[in-house]
């Protein structure tokens, strides 16, 4: 996983520009999301949140458990991040511009579910789920993570096969083709 910002140099300030935001980007950070939970008496008990996170400088992964009552909001689960690939700290946002965060999940209804903010309205306004799959408006979530805001793209990869763009993944992850404007979710 260390050599993704080496060989990613040039997708990072794909992301970071437009057309993701009219002022663009300070920086971006790709972060793959999966949570272990159970379920007791209706409701959905997390155990723990892994995060894996990928900067132009650092890549890392962690494993955040928590206490059988307890949920991360999707800012708490995005600062651990960031400050996992920025030495223990938020950077400072340039003027007008603020990070983008793309988060992917494999089945994101699953992952949304153990959110403590999953029912808050900057989520449900730009994520929704149609039979039981996740459905976005295209829109970026805007959260503030320490008092900085930042900009929350999610994708599924369950929906890439059933979506028929095996092909294009396949070309896309290979170095091959960058296309940024296809929202699977």
């Amino acid at each position: 996983m260390q050599y993704l910002p080496e060989k990613y140099q040039d997708f990072f300030p794909i992301c970071e520009s437009r057309p993701w935001s009219p002022t663009g980007h300070d920086r971006a950070y790709f972060m793959a999301l999966d949570a272990e939970w159970f379920e007791s008496g209706g409701q959905n008990v997390v155990i723990s949140y892994q995060i894996a996170t990928a900067s132009s400088t650092s890549t890392n992964n962690i494993i955040q458990y928590v206490d059988p009552d307890e949920r991360l909001t999707l800012a708490e689960i995005i600062e651990l991040r960031i400050r996992s690939v920025s030495g223990g700290s938020i950077p400072p946002h340039k003027r007008n511009k603020c990070p983008l965060v793309i988060l992917v999940a494999h089945h994101v209804t699953a992952e949304w579910s153990v959110l403590a903010d999953r029912k808050e309205p900057y989520i449900t306004r730009c994520l929704t789920a149609i039979r039981k799959s996740p459905v976005t408006n295209n829109s970026l979530i805007s959260l503030e993570v320490e008092g900085c805001p930042t900009d929350v793209r999610i994708f599924d990869t369950r929906l890439i096969g059933n979506s028929g763009r095996v092909k294009f993944w396949s070309k896309f992850w290979s170095g091959q083709a960058l296309h940024l404007s296809i929202c699977l979710v």
